[in-house]
């Protein structure tokens, strides 16, 4: 059965890793796997020994006899059972679970390697797992909007720093034990501003890029006056994540409240602009149209009217913003920011290049 996630393997084989400039497969791959995220990590949820202790002996002190033998019996199938879907579906594509990061404040994230074939070097890759909106802690890490000063220089969005300082020293522990291959680091939503912060602080001799999908901006433009590993920033449609918090209009926006004859709009856009004014976004864009999900013509490649774009201008922006609005309504400024929808366009563009 062919994977949900990989569902073309052959599009793994001989990446062009050696070279920082945006690749349609690398492309795919990473969103794949910020897709692939979401899923649990390895033994991530489940109860340790002592806490397995600690409720058989409060369920012994009630005679709840059935609820000791269910907890015994789920810890000896945790046991018996360490592989999960995260685990298999990465083994199924040829990478190896390299190491999970898992903090108190909500930050979840994984390294694998895509193993190499022949003399192929292999593919170092982290990456962050984005906004579970069940989880009470990645949504008050959203919430956090006022810019902090950063280490180092700069502002920075405060929530996305301390999701990422949470993990910062394990994971850069892990890759001093990898340090041979390109590094690559990616991110789906929250994950993806948690992969932009991670590209500041984290050290590798070899990283390659950062790939994000549906990512807010991350801090102001001095953050990133230092940065010298490639971002490649990929928005899909409407998606309005990706364009939050407000950047290049909110300016225009305050001076409007300003202009508004009401008492109290004054200090509502300065207190707006001292919270929000100057996030910037990083990095070349690479915008995905509005495209539908066709079936897969005679090469077995669907989104046949998609359009990738790099880097495009302001106009063409807006047009497919305001196309896409009309299609869709307000939903699809939600809906647009699905990450299988990222994978599945990437995967259809990297199939259609590779055929020409």
């Amino acid at each position: 059965m062919p994977s949900l996630y990989f569902p073309n393997p052959a599009l793994l084989q001989n990446l062009p890793l050696c070279r920082a400039a945006y690749s349609n497969r690398t492309a795919w791959i990473l969103a794949a796997i910020s897709w692939l995220a979401y899923q649990r990590l390895p033994g991530e949820g489940e109860l340790s020994l002592d806490q397995v202790v600690k409720q058989i002996t409060q369920a012994a002190k009630q005679n709840r006899n059935s609820q000791i033998r269910e907890l015994v019996l789920q810890y000896q199938e945790a046991e018996k059972s360490p592989h999960c879907q995260l685990l298999n579906e990465l083994e199924q594509a040829g990478f190896q679970f390299l190491q999970g990061f898992d903090s108190n404040c909500g930050t979840q994230a994984f390294l694998a390697e895509l193993k190499a074939a022949d003399d192929q070097q292999p593919m170092l890759i982290l990456a962050f797992r984005g906004t579970e909106t069940r989880a009470i802690e990645d949504i008050r890490t959203d919430a956090k909007v006022k810019l902090q000063d950063a280490p180092g220089g700069g502002r920075v969005h405060p929530g996305f720093y301390e999701a990422f300082a949470s993990v910062q020293a394990e994971i850069q522990e892990a890759l001093d034990h990898h340090k041979s291959c390109p590094f690559y680091i990616t991110g789906h939503s929250l994950g993806g501003a948690l992969a932009v912060v991670a590209t500041r602080y984290l050290n590798h001799p070899k990283s390659a890029a950062t790939y994000t999908f549906g990512g807010p901006r991350v801090a102001d433009e001095r953050f990133f006056a230092d940065f010298c590993t490639p971002v490649y920033r990929v928005v899909n449609g409407a998606d309005a994540v990706a364009r939050l918090p407000f950047g290049e209009w909110f300016t225009l926006i305050l001076a409007l409240i300003r202009l508004i004859p009401l008492n109290g709009t004054f200090k509502i856009a300065e207190w707006l602009r001292n919270a929000i004014a100057g996030y910037t976004h990083t990095g070349d864009s690479i915008y995905l149209s509005d495209a539908s999900n066709t079936l897969p013509n005679a090469d077995g490649i669907s989104y046949g009217d998609l359009i990738v774009m790099h880097d495009p201008e302001f106009v063409w922006r807006t047009r497919l913003t305001l196309t896409r609005f009309l299609r869709g309504g307000f939903q699809a400024f939600v809906s647009d920011h699905d990450i299988s929808i990222y994978a599945n366009k990437l995967h259809a563009h990297a199939q259609r290049c590779q055929a020409s």
